[in-house]
């Protein structure tokens, strides 16, 4: 971060989404099963907001380091860039304020196949067909 604090002219930044970023956050499984039904979208909820927590801390970190920066990009995501007056910046992303809604868009609450009552099915008559 030293050298990007340097470089003046630097006013956009692209880096890789969080979990390539060394902060602790390694991306949740990666076996797409872990995902499965009620438990597996409660995980990616907690994998979800997790990467956006990791991705806040990157942006802070970022712009600590380089606040002459006036777009920013980790991952596919950027925030909105705010500068009050007496110099404060303020990232808003797409989570700030509502990151149980936000995770909620990402990973809803569905029916499950695993929870259709098979026997509770209703059959259906056609009688005869004439020709």
């Amino acid at each position: 971060m030293a050298i990007l604090s340097e470089l003046m002219n630097l006013t956009h930044l692209d880096l890789p989404d969080s979990p390539s970023l060394s902060l602790g956050f390694d991306g949740g499984a990666w076996c797409g099963n872990a995902y499965d039904g009620k438990e597996g979208r409660k995980y990616g909820r907690d994998v979800a907001r997790q990467g956006a927590e990791t991705t806040e801390m990157a942006g802070n970190i970022v712009m600590m380091n380089t606040p002459h920066l006036l777009n920013l990009t980790i991952g596919e995501t950027s925030p909105n860039i705010t500068r009050t007056e007496n110099g404060t910046i303020s990232l808003i992303w797409p989570w700030t304020g509502r990151m149980d809604d936000w995770a909620m868009e990402i990973w809803p609450e569905v029916d499950d196949y695993e929870d259709i009552q098979y026997g509770r099915m209703a059959t259906t008559h056609l009688g005869e067909i004439e020709n």
